[in-house]
């Protein structure tokens, strides 16, 4: 059995304004509504609609319990200048 693997990859701000772009589309792939998966994840509706309209940029903690809502798992990678 396959797994499907959506990656997403931040380098600048406007990539993390889209980031909620691909949470919506897999948010909607789970069929649930966007005030059924904030119920879900604990967190209110109108931040997870901001979300995913790219009109604000979620904290870590909100990035989490999203992932988490949906089975997914992050990495987070720092390259630092030599």
């Amino acid at each position: 059995m396959s797994t499907k693997t959506r990656r997403f990859i931040v380098t600048d701000s406007d990539d993390l304004m889209r980031v909620g772009e691909g949470l919506a589309a897999l948010r909607s792939g789970t069929g649930m509504t966007t005030e059924q998966f904030a119920v879900h994840c604990g967190l209110a509706s109108s931040s997870v609609r901001d979300i995913e309209k790219g009109r604000t940029i979620p904290r870590l903690s909100t990035f989490d319990a999203l992932c988490r809502g949906l089975g997914a798992h992050y990495r987070i990678e720092v390259e630092m200048p030599e």
